[in-house]
């Protein structure tokens, strides 16, 4: 087990200018604190199983640090600095990556594609009263009866699963079909993960009278036959990749060499770059369920701004994956939330604890997204819908679909105990 500190401070502040000032206990003159920075702390699988959704992540990050400090004078007048940690989606190297970061004095941290070693952050973060921003969590954290750290700026996943369900009744409408279709969900083997996501599917599929089949893929496995050999026994019609990225490409690939071709939906997963380089043709016509916008849709202020600043300062790259434009909407939404804590309590009272009462108050749409980011004290759940994209013959993402919003849970299923139980 962890071992612990049994004594720490138990507020951490953002002010790096008062440490480089003087001892502990001594009070930075006012001048000085007007020059303070804030960090934030990225802990993020940059280089495991979904490293090809992290490192882009990381990198809207950055991009949002200097346009806020470059193009916004900072946070009313306070630069940020980032600070980012490669955990490879390994529990150990997020434990010692938040450390790190707590030492540096961050209010906030993101680690939206961990996979794994998110299950840890999130009791680091409640323990530290630190904030800590991520893709996804379970139902207890997204709807806490008592105060909480974690914030997901991602949906509830049976409501991704309910919106899955959506599209395939509008592909048999498409088709002219009123046949019952036969559907198939593949899970990530992660913690108590796939029996929330089990329960989920078998919810959606049996109000509708569908047959379904659930099978499970661990994050990086060796190889898929057995899973694809199932969902081609069962007739599977329609198939759900709730998988990362390394899975993705594993489903690909075995479903290719068994000439087996249900109409696929997935996960960000499916969303990656490296899928489309793995697998080619393919991931042609596979959809996706994102919480973020494509580089393409330049209708949208927000992806306006990324084309003016990556002609700017990257005129190489000429295509950005979604979660280079997530990690900076994310972060626009924290500079949001800072700003709001310096104006109402000053800099000086810049902490964990101010960001967590702030961000519990937050109801922002940043630079046109077309839905908002939503946090309240019994409601850490951020974006309420996804926006389904398909695979093009050329790689990219095109949407197919609009906001989906999301019903609010009833009050019995916003505990995990709901979805653990048979």
């Amino acid at each position: 087990m962890r071992k612990r500190l049994t004594s720490r401070i138990p507020l951490v502040l953002v002010v790096v200018a008062s440490i480089l000032i003087g001892c502990a206990g001594q009070e930075a003159p006012a001048s000085e604190m007007e020059k303070g920075e804030i960090v934030i702390g990225i802990v993020e699988d940059l280089s495991g199983p979904v490293g090809g959704m992290g490192t882009p992540y990381a990198a809207g990050v950055t991009d949002c640090v200097r346009y806020i400090n470059e193009e916004e004078a900072g946070v009313k007048g306070h630069s940020l600095r980032v600070v980012i940690v490669d955990n490879k989606m390994d529990s150990t190297l997020a434990i010692a990556g938040w450390e790190r970061i707590k030492s540096e004095g961050a209010p906030v941290d993101f680690s939206c594609f961990s996979g794994a070693a998110s299950p840890v952050l999130q009791q680091l973060c409640d323990e530290d009263r630190i904030p800590l921003i991520a893709g996804a969590g379970s139902i207890d954290q997204m709807f806490p009866k008592k105060k909480s750290f974690f914030f997901s700026v991602g949906p509830q996943l049976p409501g991704t699963i309910e919106s899955m369900c959506q599209m395939v009744e509008k592909d048999l409408a498409k088709k002219g079909l009123s046949k019952s279709p036969k559907v198939g969900f593949d899970l990530i083997s992660l913690g108590t993960t796939p029996q929330m996501q089990s329960k989920a599917a078998k919810l959606s599929s049996e109000k509708r009278g569908w047959e379904y089949l659930i099978t499970r893929t661990s994050p990086q496995p060796v190889d898929v036959t057995t899973q694809v050999l199932q969902m081609k026994q069962f007739g599977c019609e329609y198939l759900y990749l709730m998988t990362t990225e390394a899975a993705s490409v594993a489903w690909f690939k075995e479903l290719g060499r068994q000439n087996f071709h249900p109409v696929i939906y997935g996960a960000s997963g499916l969303s990656s770059d490296e899928l489309w380089r793995a697998t080619g043709d393919l991931c042609i016509g596979s959809s996706t369920n994102l919480f973020s916008v494509q580089w393409n849709e330049t209708d949208i202020p927000l992806i306006q701004k990324l084309h003016e600043l990556n002609t700017k300062w990257h005129p190489e790259i000429t295509w950005r994956p979604s979660h280079y434009n997530k990690g900076f909407t994310d972060t626009i939404v924290i500079a949001e939330t800072l700003r709001k804590i310096i104006e109402k309590n000053g800099y000086e009272r810049l902490n964990g604890e101010s960001m967590q009462a702030t961000m519990e108050t937050m109801n922002y749409e940043p630079m046109g997204l077309g839905i908002p980011y939503i946090w309240t004290a019994t409601d850490h759940q951020g974006i309420r819908g996804v926006k389904w994209y398909q695979r093009t013959a050329d790689g990219k993402l095109v949407p197919i679909s609009d906001w989906i919003v999301f019903e609010p849970l009833p009050e019995e299923q916003r505990m995990q105990s709901f979805w653990l139980s048979d």
